[in-house]
C-alpha cells in the first residue's frame, strides 16, 4: 500500500476486504434496513467501507485535484447521465404526495453526499484486484476480477437495499433496455476515467447527475426512510 501516493499496491488483505465489501455488505445493509432504517446500514456503508477502509488501506480518499480532466471520457459520461436522466422522466414512479422540505433538503445534503462516496468503495474494490499483481497475464486475470467485483458491488447494492425505498423504475420496453445499458457502460467508465485523473472530484461531479435526478424526478426523500 501506498500511503497517500497516486499508485496504490494492494496486498492479499485488500483483496479479502474487497471480497466482503462487494458481497457482505449489500446483505448486510439489506437485512439491517428492516431493523433499524437507512441510517444504520448507511453509516455501515459510508463511513466504514468507503471512507473508514478505503483511508486505512489507500491512506488516501483522493479528493485532490485532478491532474487532468480527460475531457473526452469525462462529456461522455456526463451526456450519458443527462440521457439517463431524462429516460427517467418516463421510467420512474413519482412519489406520491411528497414533501418539499425533504425533497429539497435531500437534493442539498444525501445527492452530494452519496455522489462523494460510493465510487470510493467501487474503485477500490476493482483497485484490490486490479493492482494486486505485476505479471502481465496476473494483471489481465485480476483488472476482470476487479470489474466483475465493482459491478457485482453496483448490482447487489441496488438490489438488496436501495431498492427498498427509494422509487421504483418501470420496465417499460426499449425505454428500460437503454437505460439499464448506459447505467452499465457508464459505470466502467468510471473505472477509465479514474485512470486517467486520479481523483474522485470529476467521478462525484458525473456521479452527482444520477443522485440529483433521482431526488428531483421522482419528488423523493430519504429522510422519513432514516429511522424504522
Amino acid at each position: 500500500m501506498a500511503s497517500g501516493s497516486l499508485e496504490f499496491r494492494a496486498t492479499n488483505l485488500d483483496c479479502l476486504l474487497a471480497l466482503v465489501i462487494a458481497f457482505g455488505l449489500p446483505v448486510a445493509c439489506g437485512l439491517l434496513y428492516p431493523l433499524t432504517g437507512a441510517l444504520v446500514p448507511l453509516t455501515l456503508y459510508y463511513g466504514l467501507c468507503c471512507v473508514g477502509i478505503v483511508k486505512w488501506r489507500r491512506g488516501t480518499l483522493e479528493y485532490r485535484r485532478p491532474k487532468t480532466w480527460a475531457f473526452p471520457i469525462f462529456l461522455t459520461m456526463i451526456a450519458m447521465q443527462l440521457i439517463q436522466q431524462i429516460i427517467g422522466f418516463v421510467l420512474v414512479q413519482p412519489v406520491p404526495s411528497p414533501d418539499a422540505v425533504g425533497v429539497l433538503i435531500s437534493l442539498i445534503v444525501w445527492a452530494p453526499l452519496n455522489a462523494l462516496m460510493e465510487q470510493l468503495s467501487w474503485i477500490y474494490c476493482y483497485d484490490a484486484f486490479a493492482s494486486r499483481f505485476t505479471k502481465k497475464s496476473q494483471r489481465i486475470v485480476g483488472n476482470i476480477v476487479g470489474l466483475v467485483l465493482m459491478l457485482s458491488l453496483v448490482g447487489l447494492i441496488h438490489v438488496l437495499f436501495w431498492a427498498k425505498f427509494t422509487p421504483a423504475y418501470s420496465p417499460i420496453g426499449s425505454f428500460f433496455l437503454v437505460f439499464m445499458a448506459l447505467q452499465f457502460v457508464t459505470t466502467g467508465l468510471y473505472i477509465m476515467l479514474y485512470r486517467k485523473v486520479r481523483s474522485m472530484i470529476p467521478l462525484a461531479l458525473v456521479h452527482i447527475i444520477s443522485d440529483a435526478g433521482l431526488v428531483l424526478i421522482p419528488g423523493f426523500s430519504i429522510f422519513p426512510y432514516l429511522l424504522p
